[in-house]
């Protein structure tokens, strides 16, 4: 397995200067509304696993399926880096996700993060991640 030199290397040359608006804006291209961003282990396995919908009914699909509920802290999609939320979801453990809403409330945009195996599988299950 790579070390963790290595891994923070690499997240930093991809993620520190990608924002959320940035990555929702790739999300708003992408076929289905949806973007994808992995880092993999040596043998293939993915470490990492970033997803951005911008697809209203994806948005539902996914609220329906994992029940998220809102820590009702508003974050700065244009200054708050991915590199950031990997950080956070380290130290935090578990799936995380980061929510944008409209001016009705409703989440416009959705990003869900995995560092974990268990988390990692949960967003592979929902999205039919090719290997």
């Amino acid at each position: 397995m790579r070390n963790i030199e290595e891994i923070a290397a690499e997240l930093a040359k991809r993620w520190f200067g990608k924002t959320l608006e940035d990555f929702r804006i790739e999300a708003e291209k992408a076929p289905g509304g949806v973007a994808f961003e992995s880092v993999r282990a040596q043998d293939g396995r993915r470490f990492i696993t970033l997803v951005c919908i911008a697809d209203i009914d994806e948005i539902a699909r996914v609220e329906q399926e994992l029940q998220l509920v809102d820590d009702n802290i508003i974050e700065d999609w244009n200054t708050l880096s991915l590199a950031d939320l990997v950080v956070r979801t380290f130290l935090g453990g578990e799936l995380r996700f980061e929510s944008r809403r409209d001016e009705f409330g409703r989440r416009s945009a959705l990003v869900l993060i995995a560092a974990d195996p268990r988390s990692i599988r949960i967003i592979e299950r929902l999205f039919v991640l090719p290997n």
